[in-house]
C-alpha cells in the first residue's frame, strides 16, 4: 500500500517547529512549466563537504511537479531527508552497514513518508536497479537499444534509449537531447515498472539538468566546449565533471560510441548487498531505506569524466 502521509508526516519539518529544514523556498523557471521546490537543511546538519558542488545546488532537496506546488515540496523534503541521511551515515561507524565503503554515495537510496517501509524500499530498489544497470551498460556488459524519439519542451526532442531487461518489470531508459538556452548535451536515466513511466520520471531529471547547464555556462560566460573543458579542473565533485564532460561534443561521441557497443556476454542477475532502513533522527519524519547491488566493477568510483554516471 503506497498512502503517502507527508501532509501530516511534513506538517513539522521546518526549523520554526522544531524541525530539520531551514526553509522551504518556491519558484518559478521562465521556460520550464510547474512548481519548483527547494527545502534547505539547517547549516549544522550539512558537513564540510570535501568536493562541494557547484553545478548542482548542496546541502537540501529540490522538487518539481507539473500540477501541484505541495507535491512540489513534499518531493524536495523527502530528498532533503535522504541527504541527511546520507551525510549523516556515509562516513559514521555504521557505513560499513550500509555499504557506503563501497559505494559512497546515495545510490539506491530512497525517502517516503508512509505507512509502512515498502513504498520506500520499493524505491530505493528501483534506484539501486537503474543505478547498477548504467554502471553495466557503460562497462560494456548489457545492452541499449534506441526505441523513439519523445517531445522534450519548446519544441525540443530527446532520444530514448532501453537497456536490456535484467529484471522482469524493470524498465531502465536513458534519455539524451540538448539544454534549452545554449544547446549543450544533457542525459538523463531512471527505471521504473514501465517504459512510459521510465521516461517521465526521467524528463524531471533531463529538465534540472538542462537548467543547470544553461546557469553554469551563462554565470561563466562560457562560449565553447575548450571552456566547459577547462572548467572541469576547477570542479570537485566527480559527478558535476562528468555531467560537464558528457555535455560537450566530445562527451557526445564517446556516449554514441557507447551506445554502438555490440554485447556479446549474457549477465545475470548481481548480488543484492545491502537491503534495510538507515535509522536515524530523519526515521521521525519518513523511511530512508538502502538497496545496492555489487556493482559490475569499480570503474565508476575512478577520479574520471569519462565515465557515464552523474
Amino acid at each position: 500500500m503506497n498512502l503517502n502521509l507527508a501532509e501530516w508526516k511534513y506538517r513539522n519539518v521546518v526549523e520554526d517547529r522544531g524541525g530539520p529544514l531551514l526553509s522551504l523556498s518556491y519558484y518559478s523557471l521562465e521556460n520550464y512549466p510547474g512548481h519548483h521546490c527547494f527545502a534547505e537543511l539547517r547549516p549544522e546538519l550539512i558537513p564540510l563537504l570535501e568536493n562541494k558542488g557547484i553545478v548542482y545546488r548542496e546541502g537540501g532537496g529540490q522538487g518539481s511537479d507539473q500540477i501541484g506546488r505541495a507535491i512540489a515540496s513534499y518531493k524536495a523534503i523527502s530528498e532533503s531527508l535522504e541527504r541527511w541521511a546520507f551525510y549523516q551515515t556515509y562516513k559514521s561507524d555504521k557505513a560499513s552497514q550500509y555499504k557506503f565503503d563501497i559505494d559512497p554515495t546515495t545510490s539506491g537510496m530512497a525517502c517516503y513518508p508512509g505507512i509502512t517501509f515498502r513504498p520506500a524500499r520499493r524505491l530505493a530498489m528501483k534506484e539501486a536497479i537503474e543505478r547498477w544497470s548504467i554502471i553495466a551498460w557503460w562497462d560494456g556488459l548489457i545492452a541499449n537499444k534506441k526505441i523513439n524519439k519523445v517531445p522534450f519542451i519548446h519544441g525540443l526532442e530527446c532520444n530514448v534509449y532501453r537497456l536490456e531487461e535484467i529484471w522482469k518489470g524493470s524498465h531502465t531508459v536513458i534519455l539524451q537531447s540538448v539544454s534549452l538556452i545554449k544547446s549543450k548535451n544533457i542525459y538523463a536515466f531512471a527505471t521504473s515498472s514501465t517504459i512510459e513511466s521510465a521516461i517521465s520520471k526521467a524528463m524531471e531529471e533531463l529538465c534540472r539538468n538542462s537548467r543547470s547547464i544553461d546557469r553554469y555556462v551563462m554565470e561563466n560566460n562560457f562560449t565553447n566546449d575548450g571552456h566547459l573543458v577547462e572548467s572541469i579542473k576547477s570542479l570537485g565533485s566527480i559527478m558535476e565533471k562528468r555531467l560537464i564532460f558528457f555535455a560537450t561534443q566530445s562527451g557526445k561521441q564517446m556516449f554514441e560510441s557507447r551506445c554502438d557497443q555490440k554485447i556479446n556476454s549474457e549477465l545475470k542477475r548481481p548480488e543484492l548487498i545491502v537491503d534495510r532502513e538507515i535509522i536515524g533522527p530523519w526515521s521521525k519524519y519518513a523511511t530512508v531505506w538502502r538497496c545496492l547491488f555489487k556493482p559490475t566493477s569499480t570503474d565508476f568510483l575512478k577520479d574520471s569524466a569519462e565515465y557515464f554516471l552523474f
